[in-house]
């Protein structure tokens, strides 16, 4: 599959939010997004037997933040990708 320009900027925005909602809450409330990832790398092993993704990481904290989350996943070449839309909430 061609490399498609659209989805980098899409990645881009979602990464900014992702990281502005992180600041905000760290500004707010004293959140911590390496530890809370840690936390849920933890959970997620003692569940799973295993490690996340960090796409799972990234929708997880999105949802506990309270940015609106959407994963689509693909499937035969995209079956190991997943592309997730975390835009603002307000």
């Amino acid at each position: 599959m061609a490399h498609n320009p659209r989805w980098d900027c899409q990645y881009a925005r979602v990464y900014r939010n992702l990281q502005k909602a992180r600041e905000e809450a760290a500004r707010k409330n004293g959140y911590d997004s390496t530890r809370t990832r840690s936390d849920l790398k933890s959970i997620f092993r003692d569940r799973f037997g295993k490690d996340p993704y960090e796409w799972q990481l990234d929708v997880t904290e999105a949802i506990l933040l309270g940015l609106d989350s959407v994963v689509h996943h693909g499937h035969w070449c995209w079956q190991d990708h997943a592309i997730h839309d975390v835009s603002a909430s307000q």
